[in-house]
């Protein structure tokens, strides 16, 4: 995927940003391990690159179902975007402190960390309220588990020699959002964690319904 973003591609459409914001999640994940790869991510052009791949494809569905594109979804897709943005700005500052393993300045521990804090400030501004009406608790807990976890990361990486309870009220947040998680969706805790993916699956199948309504009904 890198090596098509960087050298084959010429035109980055609204559906190759959201593929390859896709990939960024398997990136981080690789540079997590040892992999020291974060490619797709250095070729949109690390954080502030990601973050455009994401807006710049949220209204992808909206463009190709066009007027049959209901109205509660675009308002949805808006919020959902403003998720996704924070929730992939931890991804990039994920990969950004692997990349920076064995090189680590207090430059670089600054950037991150101001980094971290705009992405505390972008969940903290979206309305707990709508994300609930609007069926976005899962991906808004997802988000803010990736926010907490970038800042335990971080703590480890930058300050090796400090106590391991230094982050701990972010590995507390994790265990709180679990725990909401099962109690809203009324899981019994020894049930099998949610999977995001099929909840997506679930939610677009739920859009997808609503999309063949309203078609029928533009069409009647």
């Amino acid at each position: 995927m890198a090596y098509l973003l960087t050298e084959r591609i010429t035109e980055r459409t609204p559906f190759l940003l959201k593929i390859s914001s896709w990939f960024c999640f398997l990136d981080a994940r690789a540079g997590a391990f040892g992999g020291k790869s974060c490619g797709v991510i250095r070729a949109l052009g690390g954080e502030e690159g990601l973050s455009s791949a994401v807006l710049a494809s949220k209204n992808l569905l909206s463009r190709e179902y066009g007027h049959l594109y209901p109205e509660f979804l675009k308002l949805r897709d808006q919020t959902l975007a403003s998720i996704q943005e924070a929730h992939h700005r931890s991804v990039a500052i994920f990969a950004n402190i692997s990349d920076s393993l064995g090189l680590i300045t207090s430059d670089k521990y600054e950037c991150i960390t101001t980094s971290l804090q705009r992405v505390a400030k972008q969940l903290q501004d979206i309305p707990k309220t709508t994300v609930l009406e609007q069926n976005l608790f899962l991906p808004f807990s997802t988000a803010s588990s990736m926010y907490h976890a970038a800042e335990i990361y971080s703590s480890r990486a930058f300050q090796p020699d400090a106590p391991l309870y230094t982050a701990n009220t972010h590995a507390v947040a994790i265990i709180q959002i679990a725990e909401s998680i099962y109690r809203t969706l009324s899981l019994a805790y020894d049930d099998t964690p949610p999977n995001l993916v099929k909840y997506i699956q679930e939610s677009e199948a739920e859009a997808g319904c609503r999309l063949n309504l309203s078609s029928i009904s533009a069409e009647a």
